[in-house]
């Protein structure tokens, strides 16, 4: 008897083991076909090709690997390792809601514009910027917030920025919005709370180096002076003077935090008062932390 069952069991599992697998197979081909449609859409300006599409019913996510990117007007493909997307609008030609995470991409320098390119070449970087980059989002139609779970970028040999947020009043882009309104729009965006930390891995020591030959200064001095002018700005508390120092000094991680009890608009911010102002309206926190002495 405990045979027969066993030997029901087996054969019960197998079957349902085929069945997913049979249609974990049926629904990537599906997904892939819609990608291809999709990437057959954007030629000739961009031609996007990848290597293999896989589709997880189990953890819900897409999956795509050795992916080449090619733009007309940029000399250099961009390479992207895996993209792996766990969660997906798929209703909204602007997604209310995404999941992803871009794992060592490679982006060619002498891909960005001329004018970039050459700000670049003044911090002395050549060849490709490498890293990793993932966002997760969520957009609330019904009372217009948006929360940024995550936003984290990593630049090898420049740093890495790591953003969460909380918005209100988001606007909802409408099909045949023009720039002009969309920036109009945006301006009534208020802000809630967020944080913000930079972690530096080369850029600044770059950036000091890049002015004092511009300048013909030493790089001691550069930075002295950096610190006269944070010392000299009465705008700035004197937590925040003594957290942007610190950076100065030893450049390593730097945290930005903002709230406020009562939402502030972005376009408030810029066009009414000055930084003072900013700074009344929103509890602003700066902390400069050094990895090296914690």
């Amino acid at each position: 008897m405990l045979k027969k069952i066993g030997l029901f069991l087996a054969v019960f599992v197998s079957i349902l083991m085929g069945v997913y697998f049979a249609t974990d197979y049926y629904v990537t081909k599906k997904v892939t076909r819609k990608i291809d449609r999709k990437i057959e859409a954007l030629k000739p300006e961009t031609d996007i090709k990848y290597e293999d599409c896989d589709v997880s019913l189990f953890s819900k996510t897409i999956k795509l690997e050795n992916i080449r990117i090619i733009q007309n007007k940029y000399r250099k493909p961009i390479t992207i390792k895996e993209a792996l997307f766990y969660k997906v609008d798929r209703n909204h030609k602007i997604p209310y809601y995404l999941g992803l995470k871009l794992e060592n991409f490679t982006f060619p320098i002498s891909s960005i514009s001329p004018e970039v390119d050459y700000f670049i070449s003044l911090l002395d970087y050549q060849g490709n910027f490498t890293g990793d980059f993932s966002i997760d989002y969520f957009f609330n139609k019904e009372d217009r917030s948006f929360d940024l779970n995550k936003f984290k970028l990593d630049v090898d040999g420049v740093g890495s920025i790591s953003l969460t947020s909380e918005l209100s009043d988001v606007p909802v882009v409408k099909k045949g919005d023009s720039l002009e309104t969309l920036i109009f729009r945006m301006l009534s965006i208020k802000l809630k709370h967020g944080r913000l930390i930079y972690k530096d891995r080369g850029l600044f020591k770059r950036a000091v180096l890049a002015v004092s030959k511009y300048k013909k200064l030493s790089p001691e001095v550069v930075k002295k002076k950096v610190i006269s002018r944070i010392e000299s700005d009465g705008n700035i508390s004197p937590n925040l003077k003594k957290s942007l120092i610190g950076f100065v000094n030893s450049p390593d991680t730097v945290i930005f935090e903002f709230s406020s009890e009562t939402p502030v608009s972005i376009g408030s911010i810029l066009f009414k008062g000055n930084g003072a102002e900013f700074f009344k309206k929103i509890d602003v926190k700066v902390m400069s932390v050094n990895s090296q002495n914690p």
